[in-house]
């Protein structure tokens, strides 16, 4: 078994496990749905199946395209023929990556769920001044770390700190760039 398919099976068994959270929030979904006391409006319907929507693309994505993403886990430089001499440097973004890609499938959803409820909560209020209920901003402020943290498991610490010194440069000529930032 070569790491790429590996990675190959981790995708798939996250692609499993958000499939799982998909079954269980879409049947507490249904369970809220049938109720008789509850009056239903758009949106809160909206509310009730963003979260398990968002599951389901996820792993849909992560089922379908467990190879494509593998292969950008894995590099194709590398010999994979073998699995015999691994040590933990070469295997360790390999792992990061396998974790930055659980979290990012349960921190989509909760993020475009928690952005949903912030504005439906915020144009509810018919005031000039617009407020946000601070659970909800709570929520948000825990998804949004929950991504930047996968984003930076899964595409490693080298790139984003490439990605920082790239941007700080935008602008400043070489010859700047090599005095002030060397």
């Amino acid at each position: 078994m070569t790491l790429k398919d590996i990675s190959m099976l981790s995708c798939k068994i996250i692609a499993i496990t958000v499939f799982i959270k998909f079954v269980i929030y879409l049947q507490s979904a249904v369970f809220y749905f049938t109720q008789d006391e509850i009056i239903m409006t758009n949106d809160k319907l909206i509310q009730l199946f963003l979260l398990p929507l968002g599951y389901l693309i996820i792993g849909i994505i992560l089922w379908f395209f467990a190879k494509n993403i593998s292969s950008h886990m894995v590099n194709d430089t590398a010999d994979l023929s073998k699995i015999i001499n691994l040590n933990l440097k070469k295997i360790k973004p390999f792992i990061f990556s396998i974790i930055g890609i659980f979290l990012l499938a349960s921190a989509i959803p909760a993020l475009v769920k928690n952005l949903y409820n912030i504005i439906s909560y915020a144009l509810s209020n018919s005031g000039a001044t617009i407020t946000i209920n601070s659970f909800h901003l709570g929520l948000l402020i825990e998804s949004v770390l929950k991504t930047l943290i996968a984003v930076y498991l899964l595409i490693g610490p080298k790139k984003v700190l490439y990605f920082i010194q790239f941007t700080r440069t935008l602008g400043v000529t070489k010859e700047r760039r090599k005095t002030k930032f060397s």
